[in-house]
């Protein structure tokens, strides 16, 4: 099986957008499979270059796609875990990045499209590997309301 992280660079460098790169190779790696890949894929779709407006990252959209799948909760759940988790991503993708515009994650790079290029896969290959530390870390807990 492959790495969920190099097989979201492995889609995103063949012409998937960061969202649905993400997404693809969750599925495809076995750390989420969804019941109807095609109609996720339709959704992440929606989230590829900050919302193709510049704002959040694709690559984190698809990723809390992926762990809202996993960790988020029906309206009958009296859990925390959803929010926990997505907390958990978006600090964590902070410490490194600093940032989650699309905008702002790619600025120094506005003139390179060579540069801009792989500032995007290395940043969707980050994202999927907090994702998947978040998925091993949280995988049997549950944090009540």
């Amino acid at each position: 099986m492959n790495n969920f992280a190099d097989l979201a660079k492995e889609y995103y460098e063949k012409g998937l957008s960061c969202s649905e790169a993400v997404i693809k190779a969750a599925h495809d790696t076995g750390l989420y499979k969804f019941e109807n890949i095609n109609e996720i894929h339709k959704i992440a779709s929606m989230f590829s270059s900050g919302m193709s407006s510049g704002c959040l990252c694709g690559a984190l959209a698809g990723c809390q796609i992926v762990l809202g799948s996993i960790f988020g909760r029906d309206i009958s759940q009296k859990t925390n875990l959803n929010r926990v988790v997505a907390r958990e991503f978006i600090k964590t993708f902070k410490e490194q990045r600093k940032v989650t515009c699309c905008n702002a994650l790619s600025a120094p790079y506005k003139n390179n499209s060579a540069e801009h290029g792989q500032n995007c896969i290395n940043i969707v290959g980050e994202s999927a590997q907090i994702a998947e530390k978040l998925v091993k870390k949280y995988s049997r807990e549950e944090v009540k309301a």
